[in-house]
């Protein structure tokens, strides 16, 4: 999912989005103010937001993990980043250049960086002691 270079772009609405299969990127839209996807709770690669100017707020209320990096990173006017669900990043956590940012909350957040084999691993050793 990739939003970019669109100039006069003010709301970004996915009331309905559960699940992105991909990337979301998020990048170069001068104008706009707004992203909003109160279901989103899954990202399956990497969550990415950047050089926004006029974005203030982010909020992903119900968004619980990210299985690559999560990167908010230029973003003069984000004063907060509100993540209350969010437990795992699979990958990095960079959180950078953004000049107003007062608020970062994400209070469920129990793991990063955490590698994909590991699990897989881990499966397949407890299928061969079985």
């Amino acid at each position: 999912l990739e939003i970019r270079f669109n100039p006069h772009l003010r709301e970004v609405l996915f009331p309905q989005l559960v699940r992105v299969a991909e990337d979301v990127e998020v990048a170069n839209n001068a104008r706009l103010a707004t992203i909003q996807a109160p279901e989103l709770r899954e990202v399956n690669e990497d969550l990415e937001l950047h050089y926004i100017p006029m974005l203030a707020n982010v909020t992903l209320p119900s968004l619980s993990e990210i299985r690559g990096n999560a990167v908010m990173a230029s973003l003069p006017s984000l004063e907060s980043l509100d993540l209350p669900s969010l437990i795992t990043i699979h990958g990095a956590f960079k959180v950078f250049h953004n000049d107003k940012l007062v608020n970062l909350t994400a209070s469920e957040l129990v793991s990063i960086g955490i590698d994909y084999g590991d699990d897989e691993e881990e499966e397949e050793e407890e299928e061969e002691e079985e």
